[in-house]
């Protein structure tokens, strides 16, 4: 009946499609086969399966329009899949992209949906030592979560806090790999003021790093340094040998980052990383490659 006579559904719905199907509006009966002749591919950043339940995670650091009409297919898709409920959780530290997300997107009249929002408001901007030494993760969120614009002071026992308790973390078991991909992020993420007057208060107070990961990573530099030192003068020798460790931390961050998440880097990219030692430029790519959905969009 209502293939022969469309207006029937409208009159049937009341006041539900009232405000979109205008009386007058033209209506065409299409094809109902729902198959793409160009299927997309959708992949999420995560998703974990547990007893009657499964979590798509999804980092998100920018507004993206396009991500709220991709994330409800996730739900959907693996919901058909897996026959049980699905959630969908976005992680930002953004608070822009916090309110974008938590408004979600109306797939048709009065049915909004919206994903599990996990942002600025609920995260920890200043986790004690201890904290991050059973959350190693909480250091980096917290880092990201500083404010670039706000007082050296303020910023500073933020930023001590998180990298001692990296040191503790690893001193407890925390493998090096990652407390170092960890500390990379942290230093990265951190406003330049607040990691200078960190660098300059250890040296000052002569601070002795307690893990392994923690010696061997600073000694990268001073190593360097020191071989260089000879034919260049100790000073510049040092300086330039902590740039160089610095710059190959950034690339191995970047390139554990791409292959955790699944991003192929041709030999060539792979050539391009390892040979920058623009540290500006190594930290965008290591934010890029945790937020694009193909390799080669880590470079543009």
């Amino acid at each position: 009946m209502i293939r022969r006579n469309p207006s029937l559904l409208r009159s049937l719905t009341g006041d539900a499609l009232a405000n979109v199907w205008m009386a007058d509006a033209p209506v065409s009966v299409v094809d109902s086969q729902l198959v793409s002749l160009a299927p997309i591919e959708r992949r999420a950043d995560l998703v974990l399966e547990l007893p009657g339940l499964t979590v798509v995670v999804e980092a998100q650091l920018r507004v993206d329009a396009k991500k709220l009409t991709a994330w409800p297919t996730y739900q959907v898709l693996l919901r058909s899949r897996s026959n049980h409920p699905v959630a969908v959780v976005v992680l930002t530290t953004k608070r822009s992209v916090e309110r974008w997300a938590t408004a979600g997107i109306e797939l048709g009249p009065g049915q909004v949906w919206a994903p599990l929002v996990v942002g600025p408001s609920a995260l920890p901007s200043a986790p004690s030592r201890e904290a991050v030494a059973r959350n190693p993760e909480l250091a980096v969120l917290a880092a990201e979560l500083m404010d670039p614009h706000s007082p050296v002071d303020e910023g500073l026992p933020t930023l001590r806090t998180a990298v001692h308790g990296l040191d503790d973390a690893a001193r407890a078991g925390l493998a090096d790999d990652t407390a170092e991909l960890y500390l990379d992020a942290v230093l990265a993420a951190a406003p330049e003021a607040v990691r200078r007057a960190l660098e300059a208060e250890m040296e000052l107070r002569n601070y002795e790093y307690k893990s392994d990961f923690a010696k061997k990573y600073v000694a990268i530099g001073r190593a360097e340094g020191e071989a260089r030192g000879e034919a260049r003068g100790r000073a510049e020798g040092e300086a330039r040998g902590r740039a160089e460790g610095e710059a190959r931390g950034r690339a191995e961050a970047l390139l554990v980052v791409a292959a955790s998440r699944g991003l192929k880097l041709s030999a060539a990219e792979r050539e391009l990383v390892s040979e920058c030692t623009d540290l500006a430029t190594l930290d965008r790519w290591v934010v890029r490659a945790a937020t694009v959905g193909r390799a080669s969009e880590i470079f543009e």
